[in-house]
C-alpha cells in the first residue's frame, strides 16, 4: 500500500492547525476571570435602591443585594461599583 506524500503532508498540516486552535482556546479560557462566585461580582456595576451611608440595598443582575458603602453617602439611583463581597453583603463605592 502506497500513500502519497502530499496527502500525508496535507493531513499533518490540518491536524497541526486544529491542535493549535485547540491549545489557544484552552489558554484563553484559563486566563479569563471567574464567571461565577463572589470573585465574579467584584468590579460589577449596580444601582442603589435607597439612600444609605452604612448599609442599604442595591440592584445587580436582576437581584436585590444588601450593600455596605465603603465611604460617603450613596444616593438612591446612584451607580455603584462592587469592591468586595462579604457573605451576602456587597461592599460598594460610587462609580466614577
Amino acid at each position: 500500500l502506497e500513500v502519497s506524500r502530499g496527502l500525508v503532508s496535507g493531513f499533518a498540516g490540518v491536524c497541526g492547525v486544529l491542535l493549535l486552535a485547540l491549545v489557544s482556546a484552552v489558554v484563553r479560557t484559563t486566563r479569563r476571570s471567574p464567571m461565577t462566585g463572589p470573585e465574579a461580582m467584584i468590579g460589577r456595576i449596580a444601582e442603589a435602591r435607597e439612600t444609605f451611608t452604612d448599609g442599604g440595598r442595591v440592584f445587580l443582575d436582576g437581584e436585590i443585594w444588601r450593600a455596605r458603602a465603603r465611604s460617603g453617602i450613596i444616593e438612591r439611583g446612584d451607580r455603584v461599583e462592587v469592591t468586595a463581597v462579604d457573605g451576602l453583603v456587597l461592599e460598594v463605592r460610587k462609580h466614577s
